[in-house]
C-alpha cells in the first residue's frame, strides 16, 4: 500500500474547513449586497471585451434633436401633434409594426384652449385630429410614468383615442430603473423575454404592455 503522510487527513480537513468558511463569508457578503460593486465591475468589463453579440435589426430611433427644435422656435411641443402624426404615418407606411413615443403627453391643445374658454372652437376640436387618428390605428404606444406621488398618464383626449380605450395595452412605462451608480444594466421585459424564450410577436406584446425604450 502506498504510504500516506501522517498529517494528510488533517490538512485535507483544514482545507475543506477553510473553503467552507470562505463560501459562507462570500454568501453573507453577497446577500448584504457588499459584493455588488465587484460583480458590476467584472460584468461590465466582460461586456465591453465581448463586444456586440448580435447586430441590431428592425429597430429605428427617430430623435427630436436641437436642430429640429431650432427649426420651429415659435411652436411649443404641446402643439406638435400634427408633426407627430406626420412622422408616425411615415413610419407606418415604411413598415413599422410598433411605434413607441417617448414623450409624456400629459396635456393636450384641447385642454390648453379650454383654460382660455376656447374649448368649443373648431380649432380646439380639430387641431390634434390627425394625431388622434394615428393613435386609433393601434400601432402607437404612449408613455406613462409612476412617481412616488402620482401616476402620470396621457391627456384624456389621447386616452379616448386608443383602440377599445385599452390603456393597459397602449401605454408603456417610460421610467426604466438604473442601478445605484446610474448605469442601466437590465430591463425587465427583456429579461422576461429571454427567460421565457418568448417569440418575436410575444416580445412585441410585452413591449407594448410595459415599456417605451
Amino acid at each position: 500500500m502506498p504510504h500516506r503522510p501522517a498529517g494528510a487527513p488533517r490538512r485535507l480537513l483544514r482545507a475543506l474547513l477553510i473553503a467552507l468558511i470562505a463560501l459562507l463569508i462570500s454568501e453573507a457578503l453577497w446577500q448584504k449586497g457588499l459584493l455588488d460593486g465587484a460583480e458590476r465591475f467584472y460584468s461590465d468589463l466582460w461586456l465591453r471585451n465581448a463586444g456586440q453579440h448580435h447586430p441590431v435589426e428592425h429597430v429605428v430611433l427617430v430623435k427630436v434633436d436641437e436642430a429640429t427644435l431650432r427649426a420651429y422656435p415659435n411652436e411649443p411641443l404641446l402643439f406638435w401633434g400634427p408633426r407627430y402624426a406626420q412622422a408616425t404615418r411615415t413610419l407606418r407606411e415604411a413598415g413599422a409594426t410598433v411605434i413607441g413615443l417617448d414623450f409624456l403627453f400629459s396635456a393636450s391643445p384641447e385642454e390648453w384652449f379650454a383654460r382660455f374658454g376656447g374649448a368649443s372652437s373648431a380649432a380646439a376640436r380639430s387641431f390634434d385630429l390627425n394625431f388622434r387618428q394615428e393613435l386609433a390605428t393601434g400601432k402607437l404606444v404612449l408613455a406613462g410614468m409612476q412617481t412616488a406621488e402620482e401616476t402620470l398618464l396621457p391627456a384624456q383626449s389621447y386616452l379616448m383615442s386608443l383602440p377599445d380605450f385599452d390603456a393597459q395595452r397602449f401605454i408603456g412605462a417610460a421610467d426604466v430603473i438604473p442601478d445605484n451608480d446610474g448605469t442601466l444594466r437590465s430591463i425587465f421585459f427583456l429579461e422576461r423575454a429571454h427567460n421565457y424564450r418568448l417569440s418575436t410577436e410575444e416580445n412585441n406584446c410585452v413591449f407594448s404592455h410595459r415599456y417605451i425604450i
